[in-house]
């Protein structure tokens, strides 16, 4: 990431494999970052409603499943 800050599958995965060894405050602003690039990214949305369910913020959670669903019906993780 140091040497190409914009690329924003590896700030993603970095974000997932931070919630996978227990680090959400690590994984958050990573996920922040990739959710203001690409907002409408419905696997990111998912991959960040699990996020917030992971932290039992209930109300976040939902509203970006919700919104991951909406994007694309097929979205079955969300």
């Amino acid at each position: 990431l140091a040497s190409d800050p914009q690329n924003l599958a590896l700030v993603r995965r970095l974000a997932v494999l931070y919630d996978k060894k227990g680090q959400p405050e690590k994984a958050e602003p990573y996920y922040q970052r990739a959710l203001h690039a690409n907002a409408n990214d419905a696997s990111l949305l998912c991959d960040y409603g699990y996020h917030c369910y992971l932290q039992r913020r209930w109300s976040d959670a939902e509203e970006h499943l919700r919104r991951s669903v909406e994007l694309n019906p097929h979205q079955a993780r969300a």
